[in-house]
């Protein structure tokens, strides 16, 4: 990596010094805490219990990762992709049972049109 030419954008970069991990903690940490007193302070308007806002942190903290994969590798926002793994894919028997329904529904519907 040492011998490997920068672009202009990170020749520029350069000259900035990096930003510690620790500020990146206390934002972190500062967020969570105001967030969860807001849904203490604000129950009426928030409207999310505490157990909510802590599970939403557990569940992005857990997603974040594979929605990148996701992301990086296919070019596509990976968010879908996740949602259909943590909610459940459809099954077949659903499927086909809507299926089902929709040729009933476009059956009787061509047929009232020939009546017409």
């Amino acid at each position: 990596m040492k011998n490997m030419k920068l672009d202009i954008h990170a020749e520029l970069m350069k000259k900035y010094r990096q930003v510690p991990k620790w500020w990146f903690a206390i934002l972190l940490v500062g967020s969570i805490a105001l967030s969860l007193l807001i849904s203490f302070v604000y129950k009426e308007q928030v409207q999310l219990p505490w157990w909510g806002m802590i599970f939403a942190f557990a569940l992005a903290w857990v997603v974040t990762l594979p929605i990148g994969v996701i992301q990086a590798t296919t070019n596509q926002p990976g968010y879908d992709i996740i949602a259909q793994f943590i909610f459940g894919c459809p099954s077949w028997e659903t499927h086909s049972q809507f299926t089902l329904q929709d040729l009933w529904s476009n059956q009787h519907s061509s047929c009232s049109l020939l009546l017409i």
